[in-house]
């Protein structure tokens, strides 16, 4: 079970889900929410560079294959932009090589889809500044 520590913390805490599954991005938001963090969407890396540049996101979540800029070059883009927040990469591609390639694109870290609720929380509280 899932529970709320310090739900003040959380609560100004805001993650930025990028994914261009609507469904996928529907269910994040929904769970973050409910965990009491503080949630925007993006539905493609465009959309994620405007929201980071902008707004106080205190981590982003980022599906690696999307259409038009996927999650690499969209990290490449923030990074080069000068903003650091912390990046978790999402994906169902358990490969060393795709491993290697996040470690070396500017992510913190990555999360293997399907993954348990309790995983995803435990990397947000880690890392979300």
């Amino acid at each position: 079970m899932i529970q709320k520590n310090s739900s003040n913390q959380r609560k100004n805490k805001t993650i930025l889900v990028v994914d261009d599954n609507e469904l996928n991005l529907k269910v994040a938001f929904q769970f973050i929410r409910k965990c009491g963090f503080e949630c925007q969407l993006a539905s493609n890396g465009k959309e994620a560079l405007q929201i980071v540049s902008k707004e106080k996101i205190s981590l982003v979540l980022m599906d690696l294959q999307m259409p038009d800029w996927d999650g690499f070059v969209t990290t490449e883009k923030i990074r080069a932009s000068g903003i650091f927040t912390p990046i978790i990469a999402l994906t169902a591609d358990v490969s060393i090589d795709v491993s290697n390639h996040v470690k070396r694109s500017g992510f913190l870290d990555i999360i293997h889809k399907p993954f348990l609720p309790e995983d995803l929380v435990n990397k947000i509280e880690l890392y979300a500044e």
